[in-house]
């Protein structure tokens, strides 16, 4: 069993100035001041004055980082004391997030359903809400009684379900699991699990569906995904965790995607209740992760291939992501098998 991961591909940075509006930056981090800036970065998200979202490793990388209010002056001036000046990719970003949600909610009321090159299986113009989500989940159920079943496999802090469509046609076939949406804000995560599932249920899915069993999870964080899309304020939209209390009343959610308990806060990680990258106070102490664990656990043997689906970027990542030239048993077969992908 292996995992897969699409990420992110260049570095965005988002500044909210002293007015509310936010802007867009690109920068590329190269040469002798990648390492320097990467450490001042993060010890100023340690410090609350901004939020990473994203960040490369290597000599040539990109940092994708929100700047809130009276801290932007403060990061402009950082990067500049590096010799690095930030590209302007968006000069009003939150009028783009309003935007956005004008346009999606438009494609709501106007465009309903949508059909796409999926042997005429239904797939959404625009994006879902979680009860959207649900409501296509069990629809999808009910459409292929035969095929497909629906079971949730727990609940979120906030009452909500995370539900698991199986796609089968005999019980002793190798399972494939997908996932999707573990970062809030990544949207098109799930978009895209739905998308493949429509696939798999429909003429062009019929010769997979004789060979593997497929396990999707569309919505691993749906407390996370609903406080995403509350859109004031906008930088919201940006939300990463899931919506679970910490110790400080202030401070909400853990990156849900550190939380497992395997190489549990090794790298990558702050131990800082407010940071996006929060990793839970004790491995595997989220309930949307123990879920996951309780799930395939029992189903480990069988199930041969781990997809879990993220935003932004043209990547597939291979375990591990803790070590670097640390590899699971089989990694050659991995590597094959991914490039014929």
């Amino acid at each position: 069993m292996f995992s897969v991961f699409a990420l992110i591909t260049f570095c965005l940075v988002l500044l909210v100035d002293g007015n509310g509006s936010m802007k867009a930056y690109t920068v590329s981090l190269k040469g002798d001041a990648t390492h320097a800036v990467r450490n001042a970065l993060f010890a100023a998200q340690a410090n609350g004055k901004l939020d990473i979202l994203h960040t490369e490793r290597g000599e040539e990388a990109s940092v994708d980082v929100l700047v809130l209010g009276e801290h932007a002056a403060d990061f402009d001036r950082m990067i500049k004391e590096h010799g690095i000046v930030p590209q302007l990719f968006d000069d009003d970003l939150e009028s783009s997030v309003k935007k956005f949600f004008e346009e999606n909610d438009r494609e709501r009321r106007v465009g309903g359903r949508s059909r796409r090159d999926v042997e005429d299986e239904p797939t959404n113009p625009h994006y879902m809400t979680f009860e959207e989500m649900e409501t296509r989940l069990r629809e999808r159920a009910a459409e292929h009684s035969t095929t497909a079943t629906l079971e949730s496999i727990g609940q979120t802090a906030e009452h909500r379900e995370l539900w698991l469509l199986k796609i089968s046609t005999n019980a002793s076939l190798p399972i494939i699991w997908i996932d999707a949406g573990i970062h809030a804000r990544e949207w098109i995560a799930p978009s895209t699990a739905f998308y493949l599932i429509d696939v798999l249920l429909s003429k062009k899915g019929l010769e997979l569906r004789g060979k593997y069993q497929f396990y999707v999870a569309p919505m691993l964080n749906p407390d996370g995904y609903v406080y995403s899309g509350t859109k004031v304020p906008s930088y919201v939209r940006f939300w990463r965790k899931n919506r679970s209390p910490t110790q400080d009343p202030k401070c909400f959610g853990a990156d849900l995607n550190r939380n497992f308990p395997y190489q549990w806060g090794l790298v990558g990680v702050e131990n800082i209740t407010c940071s996006q990258i929060y990793p839970g106070h004790a491995a595997g102490d989220q309930l949307e992760t123990q879920s996951v664990i309780a799930t395939l656990s029992p189903i480990a043997e069988q199930t041969k291939l781990f997809i879990s689906l993220h935003s932004y970027g043209q990547y597939i990542f291979t375990a591990f992501g803790h070590a670097k030239k640390e590899y699971p048993e089989g990694q050659d077969e991995q590597t094959t098998k991914v490039r014929r992908a």
